[in-house]
């Protein structure tokens, strides 16, 4: 008998089935090739199947999980901290979800509130209320997440805020880094919200924009602008009660409206600083926090700057902002380029204004720990340069991005570099110049200054990035140097990937 022929009869062969696999086979089916309701479905085959992939179903579905300060919510948590599960728990995210204290303000206009909702879902909203706030006055919630972070024998990381509820159920996010809060779903059918009010309705071929007011909105139900920011206040208390574990931290402070309700993170308190000490990843979300008011400007300035110069064991920091509203400059930067950050490898902003030097110096600082940069909307204004010279072609001509290159080239450990639609400011073309000098009472005709190129570029590996930027910066350097030629924007990029990117996260 051949040595490659099996000495089972083809019928035994086919009796082995799904059960038969080996249990890494199957734990490769759970994680990776099989979709949520194709994997329970496998899991409830057979008590054989179910015992080989219960490693794979802890990992897939407790290493990450999220919940809310709610009654419902912290009571799946105790459970889940009491069971065989606890132990695949790595890291525990708490949302800022929290039952809104009048439900007359989680509809559209507060005119229209259904009677037929009323009749049906009143009384059980009043009671979910009671609980909430009975919770609160009891602190009951900060006693179980002292207990959790006791108990939790493999937990790492400790995460706190994040978006908010999306406003259609369809839209929600499923990573790890933007899931919503355990219970968050099963509140909203319990309390009968729907779909928010903007929902496309197809009729007769033609996309028609209706609103639907006779139910909650979903983004408002569990968003209680006067008391939301108290997860914060919990979280970083409990972490104090459990100090002598070393558990890091993640913050997310999604976009908040000034106007409305105060600062997120109350800087000064002690518990709060002792929190941001063990802080391992921060992320800003600005996208409504500024206005032209210039005192709301300067307070919220003076906070991130603070909140950067107190997180600086983070390995991670990010903040975005979209781009053409109020620009995020030196209150980010100054804390960068001040050193200190010791830890930190992966930097992404968006939507962010600088000057060439303190970004070159925070590049430089930033030289022996950091492995990954994402620039996106990212601006090099005119800050720091003579004047005289802002109206001289010359000027127009010598791209300041070029300099940040050769800094790039020279970080030892980059080894993920994104960039996307990068700004400078180029001074003032000659004829542009010289409109300005025969209009200049004229508020309206004052000239553009800033010449852009769109362009996305990814580069992994270091040597990738120093072959790709050198690229970049020998093609600059011939634009600038071909006569008669005057820099509008050019083709920066032999390509836009060098490989297939990864998507981002805070473990990068």
């Amino acid at each position: 008998m051949s040595r490659f022929q099996s000495t089972d009869s083809a019928e035994d062969m086919n009796n082995v089935g799904l059960a038969g696999l080996p249990a890494d086979i199957l734990d490769l089916l759970g994680t990776d090739c099989l979709d949520s309701d194709d994997f329970f479905n496998m899991r409830l085959t057979c008590r054989s199947i179910e015992a080989k992939t219960f490693n794979a179903f802890g990992r897939r579905y407790f290493q990450h999980v999220k919940f809310m300060l709610s009654p419902r919510s912290l009571t799946a948590l105790e459970k889940i901290s009491e069971s065989e599960f606890a132990g695949f728990i790595r890291h525990l995210g708490f949302g800022l979800e929290r039952l809104h204290s009048d439900k007359d303000r989680t509809f559209h206009d507060l005119a229209r509130v259904n009677e037929r909702w009323l009749e049906k879902y009143e009384q059980a909203y009043a009671n979910e209320l009671r609980w909430q706030e009975a919770l609160e006055r009891s602190q009951k919630d900060l006693a179980i997440l002292v207990k959790v972070f006791k108990t939790l024998p493999n937990l790492k990381t400790v995460g706190v805020g994040g978006r908010n509820v999306k406003s259609r159920a369809l839209d929600r996010i499923w990573d790890s880094e933007n899931m919503q809060s355990w219970g968050t779903e099963q509140m909203l059918r319990r309390l009968g919200a729907a779909d928010d009010d903007w929902t496309l309705v197809r009729q007769s071929c033609v996309v028609r924009q209706r609103s639907d007011t006779k139910t909650p909105q979903r983004t408002k139900v569990l968003y209680d602008e006067q008391k939301r920011n108290r997860t914060y206040r919990i979280v970083f208390q409990a972490l104090q009660e459990v100090a002598d574990r070393d558990l890091n931290l993640d913050i997310y402070v999604p976009p908040f409206w000034p106007a409305e309700q105060a600062i997120p993170l109350p800087l000064a308190d002690s518990d709060t600083q002792k929190a941001l000490s063990r802080t391992c990843a921060l992320r800003l979300d600005l996208s409504n926090a500024y206005n032209d008011d210039d005192e709301t400007k300067l307070i919220l300035d003076t906070w991130v700057d603070e909140i950067c110069r107190q997180v600086k064991s983070a390995i991670s920091i990010q903040v975005s902002k979209p781009s053409g509203q109020y620009n995020i400059q030196s209150f980010l930067f100054k804390p960068l380029a001040g050193g200190g950050y010791t830890q930190l490898k992966t930097l992404k902003l968006e939507g962010v204004h600088t000057e060439l030097q303190l970004l070159l110096e925070v590049l430089r600082k930033l030289s022996p720990t950091i492995e990954a940069i994402y620039f996106t909307y990212f601006y090099i204004t005119k800050g720091g340069y003579d004047s005289n010279m802002m109206s001289e072609e010359s000027y127009g001509r010598h791209g300041k991005w070029p300099d940040v290159y050769k800094v790039l080239q020279d970080l030892p450990k980059l080894k993920t570099l994104s960039l996307a639609d990068l700004t400078e400011y180029r001074g003032q073309y000659r004829e542009e110049a010289e409109r300005a000098r025969r209009e200049i009472t004229d508020a309206q005709s004052s000239p553009k200054y800033r010449r852009v190129w769109r362009n996305s570029f990814g580069a992994y590996g270091h040597q990738n990035i120093v072959d790709e930027l050198e690229y970049a910066i020998k093609d600059n350097e011939e634009m600038i140097n071909r006569d008669g030629s005057v820099y509008i924007g050019h083709k920066k990029f032999r390509l836009f990937h060098t490989r297939k990117p990864r998507p981002f996260s805070w473990s990068d």
